[in-house]
């Protein structure tokens, strides 16, 4: 058993009241349910909110992943347009390369026959392509 406690002697009726009943054992105990309860709400506040935040994390790595996704395969995709780019850069100077040489060729062959070619509208079409395409091209 536990020791009474003495009531102090210099105290006014109210504070004896309050005195007795704040050490009175029934009274003890429901202080600790009444704080129990009060933690209890705030562990079912603080799941609710934890709840809530897992939720959201869920769904942002939800949106991570598809965006992993997105990424890798525009990555793939720009990968495979620089490849194909870099093969058609390669295919344009062999092009232009190509037509240099007929360029010269014809600048070679008889002078009927070239004129025949440059009234002729096959060579229209040909200075046309060669300077949409080549814009450093001249006839």
């Amino acid at each position: 058993m536990t020791k009474k406690q003495k009531t102090p002697r210099k105290m006014n009726f109210i504070n004896k009241v309050k005195w007795l009943f704040s050490n009175n054992p029934k009274h003890q105990m429901n202080q600790k349910v009444n704080e129990l309860d009060e933690k209890g709400k705030q562990v079912k506040q603080l799941e609710k909110q934890l709840k809530i935040n897992v939720d959201k994390l869920q769904n942002q790595t939800i949106k991570l992943a598809q965006l992993q996704k997105h990424f890798h395969t525009n990555h793939e995709k720009t990968l495979k347009e620089t490849k194909e780019l870099k093969e058609f850069k390669k295919e344009k100077k062999e092009i232009e390369h190509t037509i240099k040489i007929l360029h010269n060729f014809i600048g070679h062959i008889p002078d009927n026959i070239a004129d025949e070619f440059v009234n002729s509208k096959e060579f229209s079409r040909f200075q046309r392509t060669l300077c949409k395409h080549f814009k450093d091209y001249e006839l």
